[in-house]
């Protein structure tokens, strides 16, 4: 279910999300949505991707796959 997704449910409270605190500030406190733990299976799935500085950095380790979503997802050139 669409809504049940935590980054959904709680799109608003992470935008204004500021510093180090993240997700995992939220997640603390909910205890309405249901949430699952999953292992990552490559180091770069735990990446903390929350500046364009460190955008920059998965670009560079991943050129390939940045270029298929961004042309997946029809980004326009400007976010580049």
């Amino acid at each position: 279910d669409e809504e049940q997704r935590f980054g959904v449910a709680h799109k608003e409270k992470l935008k204004k999300l500021k510093g180090e605190s993240g997700g995992s500030t939220l997640i603390r406190k909910d205890t309405e949505t249901k949430m699952e733990t999953v292992e990552a299976l490559f180091p770069w799935e735990l990446w903390d991707v929350d500046t364009p500085e460190k955008m920059q950095q998965v670009r560079e380790v991943f050129p390939e796959y940045c270029n298929a979503v961004k042309a997946a997802l029809q980004v326009p050139e400007r976010f580049d």
